[in-house]
């Protein structure tokens, strides 16, 4: 939600390297369709945290995100679910 995305952001003006809010807005961002905002906050989540469980998902939405880019460009899997270990053996696009 709008409010969410503003609180968290509000959050990360306070602590930069607050990984809840980090990882939580590149799950809105995600669900908003804003693919760019997502992988960047992803990405900066694996800076924060690069060993736990919520980094292997954040590798996953990276993934997924990527997916979905080049799902989008004409080519890759037709969907994308960035929860589903499976969707990502797919062949990578060679465009």
């Amino acid at each position: 939600t709008p409010a969410a995305r503003r609180h968290l952001r509000r959050a990360l003006t306070i602590d930069p390297d607050y990984e809840d809010a980090v990882f939580n807005l590149a799950l809105l961002e995600f669900g908003a369709g804003d693919l760019a905002e997502a992988r960047r906050l992803w990405v900066r989540y694996l800076e924060l945290d690069g060993e736990s469980e919520w980094a292997r998902k954040a590798e996953r939405g990276i993934r997924a995100v990527d997916m979905q880019t080049a799902r989008d460009a004409g080519c890759g899997p037709p969907r994308a679910s960035w929860w589903n270990p499976r969707a990502w053996s797919a062949p990578r696009c060679r465009c």
